[in-house]
C-alpha cells in the first residue's frame, strides 16, 4: 500500500502495529482502522481535518506517523528495523526450539521404547556387547538437548525483551476487554511464557537436586503446550511477513 499524507503528516502503512493509539489522541477524526483478522492497520481516512498538531506523532512507537516536511526520518528506520531483527530472531530463536523439542520428544522418548521393542535391536546389542546410539540428523539426545537449551534461553530472554518494550501496547491491550480485538496475540504471548518457564524450570529443579515429581509434570506439560505454541507461532508469521519484510527494506518516506 502506497504512503498516505495530509499537508502535515505522513503515515507509513506498513508499519503500522496497530496498537490504534493515534485514533484514540486524534480529536478530528483523520484516522480510520482497517481491523480484519489478517490485515490491521490504520489509513487516513479524512487528511482534510488535520491540523497539525503532532499529538499522534508523539503516540506513535514505530516510525509509522512522521512530519510530511521531513523527507528521511532514519533515526526511526533504524529503530525500527533493529525492533524488527529482533522478533525475527526471536521468531527463529522459536523455530529451533521446536525442531530440537520434537527431535527429543518423537525421536528419542517415543521413538526410543519402540526401538527397544524390536528383536533385532536387542539381538544386535547384545550380540557386540554395545549399546547402540541413535542419532538424528546427525545429532545424538544429549547434542539435541544443548540445542534445546540454548535455544529455549536465547528465546525466553527475547521474550522478556519483548514484552518489556512494548509493555504499554500490552496494559492498554487488557484494559476494557479489548484483548478480545486481539485474542491471537494475546494467546500467543501467553503461549509464550508459559513455554518458556515449563522449559526452563525442569533444568533449575534437576541442577538444585528438586522433586523429580514435580520436574516429570512440568516437562509433560511443556511438552503439551508446545503444539499448540507451534500452530499460533506459524499463524503469527504468515499473517505479518509482509510487515516484516517491509520494516528491514524499508520504503521511501513521505
Amino acid at each position: 500500500m502506497p504512503l498516505q499524507k495530509t499537508d502535515h503528516i505522513c503515515l507509513a502503512v506498513h508499519r503500522c502495529s496497530a496498537c490504534w493509539k493515534c485514533i484514540k489522541i486524534c480529536k478530528t477524526g483523520v484516522f480510520r482502522k482497517i481491523n480484519l483478522p489478517w490485515h490491521k492497520h490504520v489509513i487516513l481516512s479524512a487528511g482534510e481535518r488535520c491540523t497539525g498538531c503532532r499529538a499522534c506523532i508523539r503516540q506513535c512507537e514505530y516510525g509509522a506517523l512522521t512530519l510530511a516536511s521531513e523527507p528521511h526520518v532514519s533515526e526511526v528506520i533504524t529503530v525500527s528495523q533493529i525492533g524488527t531483527l529482533a522478533n525475527l530472531t526471536l521468531l527463529a530463536s522459536g523455530l529451533v526450539t521446536t525442531i530440537s523439542g520434537l527431535a527429543i520428544q518423537v525421536e528419542f522418548h517415543l521413538g526410543a521404547a519402540s526401538r527397544a521393542l524390536r528383536p533385532s535391536t536387542l539381538t544386535s546389542a547384545v550380540d557386540t556387547l554395545e549399546i547402540p546410539v541413535h542419532t538424528v540428523g546427525g545429532l545424538n539426545k544429549f547434542q539435541w538437548a544443548s540445542v534445546h537449551k540454548f535455544s529455549i534461553t536465547v528465546f525466553s530472554f527475547l521474550l522478556i525483551q519483548h514484552v518489556i518494550t512494548r509493555r504499554s501496547w500490552y496494559r492498554d491491550l487488557t484494559r476494557r476487554g479489548s484483548h478480545f480485538s486481539h485474542p491471537q496475540l494475546l494467546w500467543l504471548t501467553i503461549l509464550m511464557l508459559l513455554v518458556a518457564v515449563t522449559g526452563l524450570a525442569p533444568w533449575g529443579i534437576a541442577f538444585f537436586g528438586g522433586s523429580p515429581h514435580i520436574r516429570f509434570i512440568l516437562i509433560e506439560v511443556h511438552d503439551k503446550l508446545a503444539l499448540p505454541l507451534t500452530i499460533l507461532l506459524l499463524l503469527h508469521v504468515v499473517q505479518r511477513i509482509s510487515r516484516f519484510i517491509s520494516r528491514v527494506n524499508p520504503r521511501d518516506n513521505c
